[in-house]
């Protein structure tokens, strides 16, 4: 190989050589400090005394890096290395200087985990100006950067250079790892053990619920057998002010009338003769009354009307408490409108005025008067609170599929309470169903034609003045759920 620079002795500058082929792009240059090999005008490996570079992209195989520990001395954990180095120089959250070796071991890796310090770490994406890996995209960090977050990552090789220490970076993240999973693990414990601390607090509450509800409904009971008892109870019935006796104010039996002498007898009795009662006349009788089969069976419808409203009350203030799930409330609620509404209907003539037979049994029931008498729905049904499976779009699209139907029913002049109530009643319930739903206007008038209808009977027609009206607000509700998704979207 033909020696271009040939070294001269003597002389006292560095000695500098070329070792080629012959290729002027191809060769290997030797100096007194340092060795390069370059190939196609590219230099890829320098050689010094303390080691060496590798220039450009290389492939290997396999990658092995000396870790014995025979060759490694002051051997600690790494976390104590970095909070011991660390803490001159950066501040905690609270803006002390906490000493490294009084923290535990978390309590280092999160003071060096810390959130400024998660963003003064940037990682990057670039391109090198120059080189074969010039053309592809690569990541990483700036080792100016990193340096003044962790300087004992980053070396100054050749030429004033940057280089970062990949081996010890990995081990940085690594404990980075292990502190986040850690954390992981601790959060799912703690998770763990509120669940099923839930779960005995459920259980708890449903024994309680359960003895409540026993509690009520035997109370209920009892209150009706006791007015069972009391109506059914023989009556004792006296004579009346201004009659002679008990038997003119009393109905006598047909024996009795059959075997009473004539009142011409009784008129024509000479008065020297009086008969003996007429000198010591004996107490009054009392004979007792039992009800008949009627009176009995509208005495139960009263206890029951007087139950429904008692268990009516309990309910709604145990939904008010947060005692009741929603949908236990609903179905209770429901099947107590329901069976309120048809005893009121048997006893309409007996009892038209519900609240003047609460106020004469002494009742103050002012929740279950509310809902019976005035909404005749349940409270979900009115104001939401049901659970929601969060596809809102079905809801939405199931709610303006409601008011579709309920406008074309009034366009087609559909205006009788059997065949308006159900559309209403779906209606709201769509509406209730819509999760995150805000007070839109028009929105709560759906709510008050429910409870107007619900108050009417089946045969009852609206006007056409109420007919116009509920058209205009049902108008007014779609629109502004309409221009609600509008802005959502």
């Amino acid at each position: 190989m033909p020696l271009r620079q040939p070294s001269r002795i003597g002389l006292v500058a560095p000695v500098s050589s070329l070792i080629s082929d012959g290729s002027d792009s191809t060769y290997l240059k030797i100096s007194s400090s340092q060795l390069d090999v370059y190939a196609g005008t590219q230099r890829g490996i320098t050689v010094t005394a303390n080691g060496g570079t590798l220039h450009g992209a290389w492939s290997a195989e396999a990658s092995i890096t000396t870790s014995d520990r025979r060759l490694k001395r002051n051997i600690q954990p790494l976390y104590q290395t970095i909070a011991t180095r660390a803490r001159d120089r950066w501040e905690s959250d609270s803006g002390a200087q906490p000493a490294a070796d009084k923290l535990s071991e978390g309590e280092q890796v999160k003071w060096l985990l810390r959130p400024s310090l998660r963003r003064e770490l940037r990682p990057v994406s670039f391109q090198l100006k120059r080189g074969p890996e010039a053309k592809y995209l690569k990541f990483g960090f700036i080792a100016q950067e990193l340096e003044a977050v962790f300087p004992n990552l980053v070396r100054t090789v050749g030429d004033n250079t940057k280089a970062v220490a990949s081996q010890d970076l990995i081990a940085v993240l690594t404990l980075a790892f292990q502190n986040l999973q850690k954390e992981h693990d601790d959060y799912k414990k703690t998770v763990l053990d509120q669940q099923r601390e839930l779960e005995s607090l459920k259980r708890r509450l449903d024994r309680l619920e359960a003895v409540h509800k026993h509690k009520h409904w035997s109370r209920c009971m009892a209150l009706t057998r006791s007015a069972m008892a009391e109506l059914e109870r023989p009556r004792v019935v006296a004579a009346p002010t201004g009659y002679t006796s008990a038997e003119e104010a009393l109905p006598i039996p047909a024996a009795d009338v059959a075997s009473a002498p004539p009142a011409e007898e009784v008129a024509s009795a000479p008065p020297s003769a009086p008969p003996a009662e007429a000198t010591a006349p004996p107490a009054a009788p009392k004979r007792g009354t039992a009800l008949s089969r009627e009176e009995r069976r509208e005495a139960a419808m009263f206890a029951e009307l007087y139950s429904i409203m008692v268990a009516t009350e309990h309910l709604e203030a145990a939904f008010v408490r947060g005692a009741v799930s929603n949908q236990d409330y609903e179905r209770t609620c429901t099947q107590l409108l329901t069976q309120f509404k048809t005893l009121k209907t048997g006893l309409k003539d007996k009892c038209p005025d519900i609240r003047a037979f609460a106020k004469e049994h002494g009742m103050n029931c002012p929740l279950a008067e509310a809902r019976l008498l005035e909404t005749g729905v349940a409270a979900t049904a009115l104001f939401g609170g049901t659970a929601t499976t969060g596809k809102e779009s079905l809801a939405c699209f199931k709610a303006s599929e409601g008011f579709i139907t309920l406008v074309d029913a009034v366009k087609l002049n559909m205006n009788a309470v059997d065949e308006l109530l159900p559309l209403v009643r779906d209606l709201q319930a769509s509406i209730v169903g819509i999760p995150n739903l805000p007070p839109l206007a028009g929105i709560e008038r759906i709510a008050g034609w429910l409870v107007t209808l619900n108050g009417m009977r089946a045969s009852d027609r609206l006007t056409e003045e109420q007919t116009r009206q509920l058209a205009m607000d049902v108008e007014q509700a779609y629109t502004s759920l309409k221009n609600w998704l509008h802005e959502k979207t």
